[in-house]
């Protein structure tokens, strides 16, 4: 606590009152495709993330970078494939996330869209209309995204094309895909989900080689194909369940139709964004020279098989030169975003932290009054206060720097695997300690020791904190003020 000022409290400095809104992702970003209702939670999260993007330094540098060489490339004969790296928790899928959003402009139930409702620099702007443009001389826009991990496949092809085909709303097993592809081809895809959703049967769609309903509703739409049901299931049984092992070609050749799928123009390829999420966990898990040489070969595919109309971005917590496996990748990935730290405290600046213009003198008075007592803390450590410091005091209120390196010093030693550190621990840890002191007197910042009541869980269930120890520091909290 510092001298606190008894005419405005807390919330009342805050561009956004923290009492009056919640974290809807928790700080958390999960890359792939929405549900197509619009109630869906997911699309709140994703007007939210939208809403609340902020785009500056290696998150403008990055939008930036993509979509200039993207276009530059466009219609030539290699489309350059693009790098994503940063710690864990950096940003990188959220980042990626909102590129894929703006890619195809994602329209909500309300009319709003993904860039009306971004606040993007006029360049950024002026490079997704020409995008706009584009498409509308091609076969449109289109986009695909998703964990190269989600699926349970070791083959790196088929766990690409799982991407895909979970995008386009394809069955991700190859068999059944495969069955709607060759329905696309025939122009009888849509109507064969209406006849089976007629009859009450539309999860059969995903069931060709064993349901009658399946068999019958395709000999309604395509009488000489055979001559019963019986009969139409063995055909789709010879004809599609194979066991065969995916080569590049065959892999571009069905990303091929599933994009032709989704063109407005038939026989046009659209411009397609393909993002590829936590790729270096997957090829850094299990064989790891065997994917990461398959993965090399799809990469080369897909830059050049395309007319430069595909983009892939992949995601990596490294930077390629910095891990002697996926040096080898370099090649592939001749564009490279890397995410800095300092992108974390704009993204705090920006979204929970955020001041009123109004409140920001009567912020800078009070911390100027109580300089000498916040540059007491922890003195004498390498957490300590630093000139520096102070040119972020109101940016930063009501967390003091010191107590964010020293949250930060705690992530980075109790999670090693980094699966809640940085931006999205920050965020929800900030935001938790803003709401919690929104109703006080301005002056009373975060508690350092908010970090335990908001982790002790996960440092007794991961082994970082013993019981005993954690119920001794718990009873310390007797309900009084000291």
């Amino acid at each position: 606590m510092v001298t606190k000022n008894t005419e405005i409290l807390n919330k009342d400095v805050f561009y956004s009152d923290p009492t009056t809104y919640t974290l809807p992702n928790d700080g958390v970003t999960t890359v792939g495709p929405l549900p197509q209702n619009q109630k869906d939670k997911q699309w709140a999260v994703a007007r939210y993330e939208l809403e609340h993007f902020v785009c500056q330094g290696s998150y403008y540098d990055g939008l930036s970078r993509i979509l200039e060489s993207y276009l530059t490339h466009l219609d030539q004969q290699s489309q350059p494939a693009v790098w994503v790296s940063g710690f864990f928790g950096s940003g990188k899928s959220h980042l990626v996330r909102v590129l894929e959003f703006l890619w195809s402009d994602l329209k909500f139930e309300d009319g709003a869209t993904a860039r009306t409702l971004c606040s993007l620099p006029t360049d950024i702007t002026a490079s997704l209309k020409e995008l706009s443009t584009e498409a509308r001389r091609s076969g449109g826009i289109w986009s695909a995204a998703g964990k190269i991990s989600d699926g349970d496949s070791d083959n790196p092809r088929l766990a690409v094309l799982q991407v895909i085909l979970r995008s386009a709303g394809i069955s991700d097993n190859l068999e059944i895909a495969r069955v709607h592809l060759w329905l696309a081809r025939e122009g009888i895809l849509d109507e064969m989900r209406e006849k089976l959703e007629q009859k009450g049967k539309i999860q059969d769609i995903d069931l060709p080689f064993v349901s009658e309903h399946f068999s019958q509703a395709l000999l309604e739409l395509k009488p000489k194909f055979a001559e019963s049901p019986t009969q139409a299931m063995e055909f789709l049984n010879r004809q599609f369940i194979t066991n065969y092992q995916l080569t590049d070609d065959e892999l571009t050749n069905l990303m091929k139709e599933v994009f032709l799928l989704k063109s407005r123009t038939p026989g046009e390829l659209p411009l397609v964004l393909l993002v590829l999420d936590e790729v270096q966990q997957y090829l850094t898990i299990g064989e790891g020279s065997r994917q990461l040489l398959a993965f090399q070969g799809i990469i080369e595919a897909c830059c050049k098989k395309f007319e430069g109309k595909l983009l892939v971005v992949a995601t990596g917590q490294e930077a390629l030169q910095a891990n002697s496996l996926l040096q080898k990748l370099q090649g592939r990935f001749s564009l490279r975003v890397q995410l800095d730290v300092k992108d974390v405290d704009a993204v705090l600046h920006e979204t929970v932290l955020q001041k009123k213009e109004s409140k920001k003198k009567d912020l800078e008075v009070l911390l100027d009054r109580v300089n000498g007592e916040i540059s007491r803390h922890i003195s004498g450590t390498k957490l300590a206060h630093t000139m520096e410091d102070d040119e972020t005091l109101v940016l930063d209120y009501p967390l003091l720097p010191t107590r964010k390196r020293f949250w930060d010093r705690i992530l980075h030693t109790v999670d090693t695997g980094g699966m809640s550190t940085q931006l999205r621990t920050q965020l929800r840890l900030t935001y938790e300690g803003s709401r919690s002191t929104a109703m006080y007197p301005l002056g009373n910042v975060i508690p350092a020791d908010l970090i335990f009541s908001q982790l002790n869980a996960y440092l007794t269930q991961n082994g970082f904190l013993a019981a005993e120890i954690n119920e001794m520091i718990s009873k310390e909290n007797d309900g009084t003020a000291d």
